[in-house]
């Protein structure tokens, strides 16, 4: 993997934190956990999506609107991965289109988030999203006037709406957006960063615990009795 940038800095790269070190976890150890938040290979995406994307709640497969886009390596349409330990456990797709009718401003679409299924419940999705969020700003800086998404899962119509985004009842699909501004701008990049350092400090602490040998299997690994791979 690449080496990353540390945290508090722009999203240009992958980001590693690994979490070991005697001063961090209180005691010596000779394990050590990796966390890495960055771009990711569209190709390992969609795999990931063929795989896992089926939820329960929805009770319907996930499929990203921009399959095409992403195969061909099109600009400004790319995946972002959560690693645990050198494994992805997560994934979300975007893209950053330029309005035609007010050239040079863009908006951001949230397109699919995906885990892995034993990896649900533990903020992996909204670190990714709040990750995106951040990502957007980063790269498109005031250039970003208007972000959006097709929410289906509960758990995302949640954090969207937490947001501000709202839904707009004239379109027949749950399309939720949200206008960014000078209004706005710093309230929506400072809410993302906090989000996304709160859901960091408890997967590391997943981390932590993992290497005090608190569960004989850690968290990142699925059960040996489920097929996870197959």
């Amino acid at each position: 993997m690449e080496d990353g940038i540390r945290l508090g800095t722009p999203f240009r790269g992958r980001v590693k934190f690994v979490v070991g070190q005697a001063e961090e976890v209180g005691v010596a150890t000779s394990r050590k956990g990796e966390l890495e938040f960055g771009p990711i290979d569209p190709a390992e995406f969609m795999q990931l999506v063929r795989k896992h994307s089926f939820s329960e709640e929805t009770g319907s497969n996930l499929s990203s609107q921009y399959e095409a886009e992403l195969s061909n390596s099109a600009e400004r349409v790319g995946v972002l991965g959560f690693h645990s330990c050198g494994r992805l456990v997560g994934a979300i797709s975007y893209a950053h289109t330029e309005l035609p009718f007010r050239p040079s401003f863009y908006e951001a679409r949230l397109d699919v988030v995906v885990t892995l299924p034993h990896c649900r419940g533990l903020g992996i999705g909204a670190l990714l999203m709040s990750g995106l969020f951040l990502h957007s700003i980063e790269e498109l800086g005031e250039r970003l006037v208007h972000y959006s998404t097709i929410a289906l899962h509960p758990s995302v119509v949640k954090f969207v709406s937490h947001f501000g985004f709202s839904g707009i009842s004239e379109w027949q699909a749950p399309l939720y957006s949200l206008e960014i501004d000078e209004g706005n701008r710093s309230a929506f990049a400072a809410g993302a960063r906090e989000e996304y350092d709160k859901r960091l400090r408890r997967l590391k602490l997943q981390c932590i615990k993992c290497m005090h040998k608190s569960w004989s299997t850690p968290w990142c690994v699925p059960d040996p009795r489920e097929n996870l791979d197959a």
